[in-house]
């Protein structure tokens, strides 16, 4: 930076005193490597700018040195148990912050004088919320290859001026209001093999919410490089989970860095390989390496003509082989990529076959825990047993101990109590969809704490991209009317705050279904036809209506009008469907159109309907570990616990086999909404019906 220019920046800060700055959250991660980490902490404190706070974050580091060297400074510590990955360490550091502006750094980066100075001035424009600075061309850790990377880091960042289309996190600073609406980095790729791939993730999130990163190169910061090999490694890495992410659409081809013109270079160093065993056979082919190599250069030009200027000509034709294996590196990641991707589609093609086939139960029900914010009236849960209620819930680590034992998972629900009073929800539903390739995952929630469910919906939604996320809110009345039968004041108002966030991200997030569920009880059928227009016609949501059942917390809940159901479940099937013309329908509608028919006419001739699955192809998992196969009846298979968390070994007992058996040979029936449509499946008797209600759907469609 030049003398004038520092001189412009202390005339901008001094009409602007440290008291009325933005404040800025300097948030670095740390694991091992405790003598960057001090030279780090001593450039930021050795800052012009002093309007700041330091977080540390130390991601579980073997030894205490990294702790050791963040106690030496005046700087906020966090210490974490485990290692789950820089992006999550971001993000805790991001939590713990009082700042206005968070600003991000690598602990292997170097703060200039200015930099906390020029992040703040850069952010005193309303328009700006992003920024990045450059990286200086010299590398602090000394070396060839160290070099090398230095100069095409300053080369990519070169490129991307104006406006990145990801984001650098080694030195970066966010908005906190506006880093909290975009859901934070996204630890699901920001950790182990997929680590690095958060940063080009966030890219997509913040352009999909309309934000803009601006790249400032009129300031710098300077980085400790890698050698050679771990620069090898950490390309392979990151090629294979970028090209993973190009691959299934989450991320477009950047400028400056991840771009077409790259991945062509890294397949062509690829090439080289067969060619040079060819041309033992066949010497020609020698001719070939060569033209590859000229083909890698003029596909660079600007990278190697910048090589070229900044370090000169024997540093320029050195650095040709060192990119060639580099390459290399990235070329054998994309491939990788490719065949993962292929593989994963292929597994998706054969879904359905999955869904009959598998050996453990497709369709799961998880009661995540047995708290809940309400005491609903026309609840089946005895919420006076507080004897089963205070079990101890199953923790995250038994529920992916349980989640290994289990196939293929095509839908499941997360319910409770509240599901959403559980603080590691979204961790839940990522291992499922992470062991299981779990498709449809179904929320229900209360909606009573906004804060909390838009938080878990983005996690989900960025944890999972592949997965069809339906959250359905429980919307049994209209204002007070809800509020008496949830016995929560003030509940109504805070389930629409929910709503009206949640289903703001479906703009975002294509997979994303919002819905409503209504339990039809005593305390709403006098009104029923006024709720569902309000749901369908006011809030413009589809519904799904409930039949209630079991013994009820309000035992006269289930004195109700079984004609008045039938009537308006068929209501509710025609607003569903024209409510969403603008897509074909899914096979689900048809059955959750069929389910009301079938519940009808068990009530009224108590006829049995369809062969129920429950136990074998549908399983219910309590919030303690007890697995039931179904809500109905008072009959549970044991604790999983006792079975080593092995689902197929507690399903493996005489005692569930002789009752997968019975319930079938003794027609076993029930109004349960969610065994009936899972039993259609497994019932070809349901299939005209299926088709029936299905074309009735496309006729109304049109």
């Amino acid at each position: 930076m030049t003398k004038a220019t520092a001189v412009s920046i202390q005339k901008k800060l001094s009409k602007t005193s440290d008291t009325t700055a933005p404040r800025l959250s300097v948030i670095i991660p740390a694991y091992n490597n405790p003598e960057m980490l001090r030279k780090c902490l001593e450039s930021v404190y050795d800052s012009n700018y002093k309007n700041f706070e330091v977080i540390v974050v130390d991601s579980a580091s073997p030894n205490k040195a990294v702790s050791d060297v963040a106690k030496e400074v005046n700087c906020k510590l966090i210490t974490l148990e485990k290692d789950y990955g820089v992006a999550n360490a971001r993000n805790i550091g991001a939590d713990n912050a009082k700042g206005d502006i968070l600003v991000f750094f690598d602990p292997d980066i170097v703060l200039e004088k200015d930099t906390l100075a020029n992040f703040s001035l850069a952010h005193e424009d309303p328009k700006v919320k992003i920024v990045q600075c450059q990286v200086d061309n010299k590398s602090l850790k000394p070396g060839f290859a160290a070099d090398l990377i230095a100069v095409i880091w300053e080369h990519q960042l070169n490129e991307m001026y104006p406006n990145p289309s990801f984001i650098s996190t080694m030195s970066c600073s966010i908005d906190r209001e506006v880093f909290k609406e975009l859901g934070q980095f996204n630890v699901q790729l920001g950790w182990g093999e997929g680590g690095g791939g958060e940063e080009f993730e966030m890219g997509t999130i913040i352009k999909q919410h309309n934000y803009t990163i601006y790249q400032n190169n009129s300031f710098k910061v300077h980085h400790h490089f890698q050698d050679f090999w771990p620069r090898f490694k950490t390309l392979y890495k990151r090629s294979y989970i970028y090209s993973k992410l190009v691959f299934d659409k989450e991320v477009s081809l950047n400028s400056g860095n991840g771009t077409a013109h790259q991945g062509i270079n890294s397949l062509l160093s690829v090439a080289m390989l067969p060619t040079i065993v060819a041309s033992f056979v066949f010497p020609p082919l020698l001719l070939a390496i060569p033209a590859i190599i000229l083909s890698q250069l003029a596909l660079e030009p600007k990278m190697y003509a910048h090589i070229l200027k900044v370090r000169g000509p024997k540093f320029f034709l050195a650095s040709i082989p060192v990119l060639h294996l580099w390459y290399l590196a990235m070329g054998v990641g994309v491939g990788r990529a490719f065949a993962t991707h292929v593989t994963t589609k292929t597994n998706r093609t054969l879904t359905w076959a999955n869904f009959f086939l598998s050996e453990t139960p497709s369709y799961v029900i998880f009661y995540v825990n047995a708290i809940c914010n309400a005491r609903c009236k026309h609840c089946f849960i005895n919420w006076d047993d507080q004897e089963k209620l205070s079990k101890k819930a199953l923790t995250l680590e038994e529920i992916q101990k349980i989640s290994k034992s289990f196939g293929k998972v095509k839908y499941m629900s997360l319910t409770g109590g509240e599901p959403t009073l559980r603080a590691d929800l979204a961790e839940i539903a990522r291992t499922f969809y992470n062991n299981n390739n779990l498709e449809i995952l179904n929320l229900i929630t209360n909606g009573f704490g906004p804060r909390k469910i838009i938080k878990d919906v983005k996690k989900i939604l960025r944890w999972c991209p592949k997965m069809h996320i339906q959250v359905h809110f429980s919307i049994d009345g209209i204002g007070k009317q809800h509020d008496e039968i949830r016995v929560v004041e003030g509940g109504f108002d805070k389930l629409l705050q929910s709503v009206e966030q949640v289903r703001a991200l479906q703009k975002f997030y294509p997979n994303l279904h919002v819905g409503v569920i209504t339990t039809y009880s005593k305390f709403n059928k006098h009104n029923i036809y006024d709720i569902i227009d309000y749901v369908t016609l006011k809030l413009k949501l589809p519904l799904y209506m409930n039949y209630v059942r079991g013994t009820t917390y309000d035992r006269s809940a289930k004195e109700i009008d079984l004609k008045t159901f039938k009537d308006a479940s068929k209501v509710v099937a025609i607003r569903n469907t024209s409510s969403q013309r603008n897509r074909i329908p899914r096979p689900i509608d048809a059955m959750n159109n069929l389910a009301p028919k079938l519940i009808t006419k068990l009530e009224e001739t108590n006829q049995w309907q369809t062969p129920c699955r429950v136990g074998s192809k549908m399983i219910e998992i309590g919030h303690d570990g007890t697995i039931f196969p179904c809500e109905i009846l008072n009959v549970n298979f044991g604790l999983i616990q006792d079975f080593n968390y092995d689902i197929r070994k507690i399903l493996a007992q005489d005692k569930v086999k002789k009752f997968v058996k019975d319930i079938v040979d003794e027609k076993c029936k029930c109004t349960w909404e969610c065994a009936l449509k899972n039993n259609m499946l497994y019932d070809p008797s349901k299939y005209p019906l299926l088709a029936k209600e299905y074309i009735s759907l496309l006729i109304r469609k049109n």
